[in-house]
């Protein structure tokens, strides 16, 4: 079988997973979008800029419950899926690795909230957002994405955030109600992974059982050599809206909020493409060399297309956006997601040179590099940008960092030799 061949045999495949991605994202970003109009009516700037913010601090929990598992993890399981015993021990034991992280995210979020010394109602809008760190732990997505079955994990997830929307509407009437929201919507999601991951078992896909402290560590092992990547990428994406509504206060990240959930919500489609090629891709570059070349080099088209159209799309209709999402109060929040609308083209092309290329063809040091660096030239930007333009110099930092990791992933792989590689064509 030819090169072509094989790639078209895996095609049908590859898009029934990108479609179930893809519905995934729609119901992750689309459907709490759709609440966006009533929330920020209902709630206002101040008590909406609030839940960004203990948001924003819990993603750091779910950064440590993750440990990079959602590379390393996906990647060991898209090798291991032929073998079901072989498959299993890496779940089991991955899956306990987490929950043990759950506990330890539990443990640091006491110290945390009392140095914060929150008011009583800042306090369970954190102590409800923390839902967010426990269903990071119940829905195990690399485990769906590295055994490409990725339907079943769609048809839950879409179930619980549609339930989500209905309780969103139903017990969320007034300003004081804000706890609700995180709550409802990290509830909602823990309940959803429980239901994915008995579905897998009840199908006999996988059998979860207790691991050894040395097969959990193993997998520890494995993820922490990504773990310091996710570190620095929530460094500057996260610490964005922190040092915002330190330097700037609650409205400002209200008004940044609603730009990048925007934003997020519209570059949605890149996600499904990069999560599907990158087990397949790390399975044929062991197997079959020639085919995860010539992959890469057909999926680039699709990516740029998306990721330009995407960020057209936010420039051309930002105003109209914030107005029919936000509202009138959010009157900044335009300029910000003009800003933000470079975003997108330069996240696609970053995930492609970074996931895709570096991380499949063994250059994750040079890739934790770069975005070592990438958190560096946040930390050294995002203070004096904000101080000069408040919520518009967040979306400038993030713009600024985007574009550094696109051009030096971009620079590494041309280094390396693999853009004539991949320029070339296959016979």
């Amino acid at each position: 079988m030819t090169v072509e061949q094989a790639s078209a045999h895996s095609v049908p495949k590859m898009i029934r997973s990108i479609g179930a991605l893809g519905l995934v994202q729609i119901s992750g970003y689309v459907l709490p979008l759709a609440t966006l109009p009533y929330l920020t009516r209902v709630l206002g700037v101040e008590q909406f800029g609030k839940i960004a913010l203990a948001q924003a601090s819990m993603t750091y929990g779910v950064l440590l419950v993750d440990f990079g598992f959602s590379l390393s993890a996906t990647r060991r399981v898209a090798v291991a899926k032929g073998d079901h015993i072989e498959l299993s021990r890496i779940a089991s034991a991955t899956w306990i690795a987490q929950w043990v992280l759950v506990v330890i995210a539990g443990l640091l979020f006491v110290p945390m909230a009392y140095f914060l010394k929150l008011s009583e109602g800042d306090l369970w809008i954190t102590i409800a957002s923390f839902t967010s760190v426990i269903a990071a732990a119940t829905f195990p997505m690399w485990l769906f994405q590295g055994l490409e079955r990725l339907e079943t994990s769609a048809a839950v997830q879409l179930l619980t955030r549609i339930i989500a929307l209905l309780f969103l509407f139903a017990l969320v009437r007034k300003p004081e109600d804000a706890f609700m929201v995180p709550l409802i919507n990290g509830g909602t999601l823990v309940i959803g992974g429980l239901m994915a991951v008995n579905t897998l078992q009840r199908r006999g896909i996988i059998k979860l059982h207790t691991s050894t402290r040395r097969d959990v560590a193993h997998e520890i092992k494995h993820g922490l050599s990504l773990f310091g990547s996710k570190i620095v990428i929530s460094t500057y994406s996260t610490m964005v809206p922190l040092a915002l509504g330190w330097f700037a206060g609650a409205s400002a990240v209200a008004q940044f909020n609603l730009a990048d959930r925007i934003r997020i919500a519209a570059q949605a489609l890149l996600s499904p493409v990069s999560q599907v090629l990158y087990p397949r891709i790390s399975h044929l570059v062991n197997a079959d060399p020639s085919s995860a070349t010539y992959m890469i080099r057909k999926s680039a088209l699709p990516i740029l297309f998306i990721a330009g159209g995407t960020s057209l799309f936010l420039w051309s209709f930002s105003g109209q956006l914030v107005l029919l999402l936000g509202g009138r109060d959010f009157k900044n929040s335009p300029t910000v997601l003009r800003w933000l609308s470079f975003a997108p083209f330069a996240i696609g092309l970053s995930n492609l040179f970074g996931i895709q290329v570096m991380l499949t063809h063994g250059l994750s040091r040079i890739f934790n590099g770069i975005l070592v660096s990438a958190g560096i030239l946040a930390v050294l930007l995002v203070s004096p940008l904000i101080l000069l333009s408040a919520e518009v110099g967040a979306a400038q930092t993030v713009v600024i960092v985007e574009s550094w990791v696109t051009l030096a992933m971009a620079y590494a792989i041309w280094r390396k030799g693999l853009f004539v590689r991949f320029k070339a064509r296959k016979e």
